[in-house]
């Protein structure tokens, strides 16, 4: 692999990351803005941008690739293989968004134990809050499959490669 496919495979896992940050945005964001007098339109109008970027990024990463490092005279190979790299990739992100879901899921527990409320805590709970915890349990649910089939998920970043499977 030359280092100019590293990058590109980097830029194809940053574009998995771009959606999964869209999800945030585009199920949780435009409820808050309601709220603080802003209309919803700007949320939807990032999150498309998030998802419009991850879409180029998806299908030109060696177009960027080869811009940020120059192709050189001698031939620059490096030993890890692609599949490899991509299965590394897609389990830091699920590590990272493990991470981020779990201190969400964290805080909403704790707070379930502490707020006194008559009845069920989820029935108390604001649909903003209920919406927020959707989320959470969503990025929990994406965390772990991107973690345990990390090698599903890189055969659809790195397609047609059979060299280390």
């Amino acid at each position: 692999m030359t280092p100019q496919q590293f990058v590109g495979l980097g830029i194809r896992l940053f574009s998995v990351w771009l959606v999964l940050s869209s999800i945030r945005y585009l199920s949780s964001v435009p409820q808050e803005m309601v709220q603080m007098g802003e209309t919803a339109g700007r949320a939807y109008f990032v999150g498309g941008a998030y998802l419009l970027a991850a879409a180029f990024l998806w299908f030109f990463p060696m177009a960027i690739a080869h811009r940020l490092i120059p192709r050189t005279s001698f031939p620059e190979r490096m030993t890890v293989p692609a599949f490899s790299a991509a299965r590394v990739g897609c389990a830091l992100i699920g590590l990272w968004l493990f991470a981020r879901s779990i201190t969400g899921l964290t805080w909403y527990f704790f707070s379930a134990l502490v707020i006194p409320t008559q009845g069920s805590f989820l029935d108390n709970m604001l649909l903003e809050v209920r919406i927020a915890v959707a989320v959470q349990i969503t990025e929990f649910i994406l965390s772990a499959l991107l973690i345990t089939r990390s090698s599903y998920f890189a055969r659809i970043v790195v397609p047609g490669n059979d060299n280390d499977r």
